[in-house]
């Protein structure tokens, strides 16, 4: 796992899917990428497209992560899955 996604996850939480409830363990972490694009605006033609891709942050620098159940499927902000 890269180490930026390892700053957004907090390992010693406890997660639960906020939709079906029944899953506290099973969970797909989500780590958003970013490549850049730029298309003709008259002809929707590639123009040119990035070789890189970026791992998408937050405001104060950590990966903005999903998480998807591995139960129902639900996939929703990391913050979704913090139960209150």
């Amino acid at each position: 796992m890269p180490e930026k996604a390892k700053e957004g996850l907090q390992l010693t939480v406890v997660y639960a899917c906020p939709i079906c409830k029944r899953n506290k363990s099973k969970f797909f972490m989500i780590i958003k990428l970013a490549q850049e694009v730029m298309h003709d605006a008259d002809t929707g033609e590639l123009i040119y497209m990035s070789d890189e891709m970026e791992t998408l942050t937050l405001s104060d620098g950590r990966p903005d992560l999903d998480l998807r159940c591995a139960i129902c499927g639900h996939v929703g902000p990391l913050a979704s899955f913090v139960p209150n």
